[in-house]
């Protein structure tokens, strides 16, 4: 495919995938987990029943902040919005990498083939993104309320400058954008800074090596885009907790604690859930592309095999569960350097067989339980809450009883229902 209609193509599925992905959002609270997140973006101060963690999240505080100006729907739809929207985007950007990364798998004997019989390259590429964005992770952090939405970009944005550079190492400004980003996924959200740390210093350590210019100021760019953390201190939004949080990422802390406390079959059956999201065609494509990236390319099986495997590990043990995010874009590399693989052994029936397993790989997933996975019901968080409330007298105070119940009364009192409620007073809970 042309170099000069790649951007084209990226642009063109991103625009695709808006609409798909606005038609799917639920219009509400699709579930109570996510209450907490929308309580703290209307309100940071709330915390009666359940508080909000004190952990550093710029990104509830900032776009909560930004989405009370839209006069669109309820907070939770915005939000909802608001992450399809940068799940769009990342979209695009995962595009935009697969179709650098299939110059650096292709094998020799097609490297002196036209454009025109490198057709089923975009095509592959197109069909493994649309297979990943099928997938219910993917569409559980594209949908929902928080700053999965901006995981999924911010992870994406690290890729995309990951394979520029890879193709060139003397490209100075993919060398400052992966640095820069890898300084600002660590600041924002330390859970996922240990995935992309250690791929970030490999590929500095792989710049010296090669005397590029670009990797003398990649500290320089990381520091910079560490520079919301300490802004966000300044103005009396973080705390001791956040500069813990961001010396944990440094070291690791959260995948040694992961890997300590995730066993073999916790581990085994994670990758079996991930596996069962795209399906069986999916699974056997990426093992087999697996392997042709690690003959062709070993450095960049290295990458992705790493980020592969402490995405499993970070999911397994519950960790975070953006770590999806880096999941769903890094597997479109071995998924589609599997089904190029597969499809190159057929000589000029090359675009037919690509066309034919992305049929295939992109319907296998919609077969698992149809379509109730994909459309959620905005509506139930909202009956709950009411169903709640509509007997207690008016200034009572209320234990919730559980957690689920303590997030429902939290995003209720964010959005000025029942105000006039209070949750019991720390002696008499005490007491009982």
């Amino acid at each position: 495919m042309p170099t000069a209609r790649a951007p084209r193509l990226a642009l063109g599925l991103a625009a695709c995938a808006f609409p798909v992905l606005c038609a799917a959002i639920p219009l509400g609270l699709s579930t109570l987990e996510h209450s907490q997140t929308v309580a703290a973006a209307l309100a940071p101060h709330v915390g009666l029943w359940s508080p909000v963690p004190q952990h550093f999240d710029i990104w509830n505080h900032v776009l909560g902040r930004l989405m009370l100006v839209l006069p669109v729907a309820e907070m939770a739809t915005r939000l909802n919005l608001l992450s399809a929207l940068c799940a769009a985007v990342a979209i695009g950007f995962w595009t935009r990498m697969g179709l650098g990364l299939v110059t650096l798998t292709r094998p020799a004997t097609l490297a002196r083939m036209t454009e025109q019989s490198r057709w089923h390259e975009p095509v592959a590429v197109t069909g493994g993104v649309v297979m990943l964005a099928l997938s219910r992770p993917f569409f559980a952090i594209a949908t929902g309320p928080g700053g999965g939405g901006v995981a999924l970009i911010l992870i994406a944005a690290w890729m995309l400058a990951a394979s520029a550079l890879l193709q060139n190492s003397a490209a100075h400004r993919a060398a400052l954008s992966l640095a820069a980003l890898a300084g600002l996924v660590t600041a924002t959200c330390p859970s996922l800074g240990v995935l992309v740390l250690p791929p970030t210093l490999a590929l500095w350590l792989w710049g010296l090596r090669k005397s590029a210019r670009g990797a003398l100021l990649m500290p320089l760019a990381f520091f910079v885009g560490l520079s919301p953390l300490l802004g966000v201190v300044l103005v009396g939004r973080g705390s001791q907790a956040t500069f813990v949080g961001w010396w944990q990422a440094l070291t690791l802390a959260p995948l040694r604690q992961a890997v300590a406390s995730v066993d073999g079959g916790t581990w085994w059956a994670a990758a079996g859930d991930l596996a069962d999201q795209i399906g069986v065609v999916g699974g056997l494509l990426a093992v087999v592309g697996l392997v042709v990236t690690a003959l062709r390319q070993p450095g960049l099986a290295a990458v992705v095999l790493y980020i592969l495997w402490a995405t499993l590990i970070l999911t397994a043990g519950s960790v975070t569960p953006w770590a999806l995010a880096a999941f769903a874009g890094i597997a479109v590399v071995p998924l589609v350097a599997g089904m190029l693989h597969f499809a190159g052994k057929l000589g000029r029936a090359r675009l037919p067989a690509t066309i034919a397993l992305v049929i295939i790989g992109a319907v296998a997933p919609l077969l698992s339980g149809g379509l109730t996975h994909w459309h959620r019901d905005g509506r139930v968080a909202a009956r709950l809450l009411a169903r709640a409330q509509w007997k207690i007298l008016p200034r009572s105070e209320v234990d919730p009883g559980s957690r689920a119940m303590s997030l429902a009364f939290e995003y209720g009192r964010a959005l000025g229902v029942r105000p006039d409620l209070r949750a019991p007073s720390t002696k008499r809970t005490q007491r009982r």
